[in-house]
């Protein structure tokens, strides 16, 4: 490419003193022609078959919830399946359902050409190696970490088997209470081996992982619909025929501008001179597997506070008779005009005998920017193979995996 552009600079220099309709003529042919080449790569890779794997854990049963990894998940899973990947989704996955979907998913990278693991939530470095965590995490002992958690080398394993790129992106370096309740666990003598957020990697050929910070430092998980390190992640992929290192490149730009320099994501593996796209010039969105026990949320306005939110949170889901839209109310307004009725209809042991009566404000005006969606963290996994009781995800049609399909 770069012997054709540097011919074509000559060609122009030869030709500038006295141009003819046949020189012009030869010119614009050489310069369509460059312009058909240096599109090809990235059109080239719309054929590619592309496969995701995407988990959020938010809901932890022995940790304070995170607010964003589920909306995170979400987001992303959006936003590739939009570029024509076929994307697999688990939000707050215990340790069973983390690895179900990642056997599986290691059937699908097998016969990719590009595979991508995206996963938010707590993550762990103990002794060198990083573990994520599922939302069924104890960790009372070291030990525990070989049955409750889930290796970062297997995800590593299982994605590189696609056949021309992997990528891992890990939205982990959370501030960890895991990090504290191991160290006691482990005394005094033991306790320096578990690390402050995660540990560098050495990726396999042809692997790409993407911190959202440097190792060794926390991330944030920041105070709007999606943390800093995802929402950059999803801006950038609106861009097209961005390659790879540039994009994660611009990724990071994003990241520190938005924290003031406090966060830093950073990359690791080694590819080849091959130049990749996660979003070609001429992208064609593909069906995604299929989700059939997922509940509609709620679309409240953009305003994520207020009175005039919670009113009209309030006032899509009420007459509804859906669980799981309480229980998104209850998580985004604990605290909010109608808690006490949303507990009432969940069965709470905090309801009222009696729902009480909420007087509504007579006036609500919505804000003008546009409707912001928001997921329910509740949801414990995609009934992706449309069998409504598996709930580990896989592509399997065998027997129930042990999942009583209540979500």
């Amino acid at each position: 490419m770069t012997r054709l552009a540097e011919s074509f600079a000559r060609v122009i220099t030869r030709r500038s003193a006295g141009w003819t309709f046949r020189d012009s003529l030869a010119g614009l042919a050489f310069a369509v022609l460059i312009a058909v080449l240096w599109s090809a790569p990235s059109a080239a890779q719309d054929n590619y078959r592309r496969v995701a794997l995407v988990i959020g854990n938010s809901d932890y049963d022995s940790a304070p919830a995170l607010p964003n990894p589920a909306n995170d998940a979400l987001a992303m899973s959006d936003s590739l399946r939009k570029l024509g990947f076929t994307v697999k989704t688990g939000i707050d996955l215990d340790a069973a359902g983390m690895v179900s979907n990642l056997r599986s998913f290691g059937t699908m990278a097998e016969t990719a050409d590009v595979a991508l693991v995206f996963y938010a939530g707590h993550g762990i470095q103990v002794d060198g190696e990083n573990f994520l965590l599922p939302v069924d995490t104890t960790l009372e002992r070291e030990r525990d970490l070989n049955y409750e958690a889930l290796a970062l080398n297997l995800i590593l394993s299982e994605v590189s088997q696609a056949r021309k790129l992997a990528v891992v992106i890990l939205d982990a370096c959370r501030d960890n209470p895991f990090s504290g309740q191991l160290k006691t666990a482990m005394g005094p003598t033991r306790s320096t081996v578990v690390g402050r957020g995660l540990t560098r990697v050495d990726a396999p050929a042809d692997t790409l992982v993407a911190f959202a910070t440097r190792d060794g430092a926390v991330a944030e998980d920041g105070f709007g619909f999606n943390s800093p390190f995802t929402t950059a992640l999803v801006s950038h992929l609106d861009e097209p025929g961005v390659e790879i290192g540039h994009y994660f490149r611009k990724v990071r730009d994003s990241v520190v501008e938005s924290t003031s320099g406090r966060q830093e994501p950073f990359v690791y593996g080694s590819l080849s001179a091959e130049q990749f796209y996660l979003n070609p010039r001429s992208s064609v969105p593909q069906p995604d597997l299929v989700q059939t026990n997922v509940p509609v949320p709620p679309t409240p306005p953009a305003a994520q506070t207020g009175a005039e939110a919670d009113v009209l949170f309030w006032r899509s889901i009420q007459d509804r008779d859906d669980a799981t839209e309480y229980r998104a109310y209850l998580n985004r307004f604990p605290n909010g005009m109608f808690a006490d009725i949303a507990r009432y209809r969940l069965g709470s042991d905090e309801a009222t005998e009696e729902p009480p009566v909420v007087e509504e404000p007579a006036e609500v005006t919505a804000a003008a920017a546009p409707p912001r969606r928001i997921w329910n963290r509740r949801v414990r996994d995609y009934d992706l193979d449309n069998d409504r009781g598996d709930r580990d995800n896989d592509d399997d049609d065998g027997g129930d995996d042990g999942d009583d399909g209540d979500d």
